[in-house]
């Protein structure tokens, strides 16, 4: 139920920005350890989450998505 939730949360969201014409924007939803209607949502600029890496061979920088691995025996998960 919480992913449906989440997922249809986020569609909104997204549909909402596509219509005022706001791209470059990935949704942002907080609070979800609470209750649905006590959802915050909101957009976060794509370029902010973004690293420019060296790419080998080449002029320019690629552009990759900052990411972390996730401890599936660690207490957060």
């Amino acid at each position: 139920m919480f992913d449906c939730s989440l997922g249809s949360t986020m569609g909104y969201t997204a549909a909402v920005l596509v219509q005022h014409k706001l791209t470059g924007l990935a949704v942002s939803v907080t609070n979800v350890t609470q209750p649905a209607k006590l959802w915050r949502c909101g957009a976060v600029p794509i370029l902010g989450m973004l690293d420019s890496l060296p790419k080998e061979g080449f002029a320019t920088s690629a552009l990759k998505v900052k990411s972390d691995n996730v401890d599936i025996d660690g207490k957060t998960f």
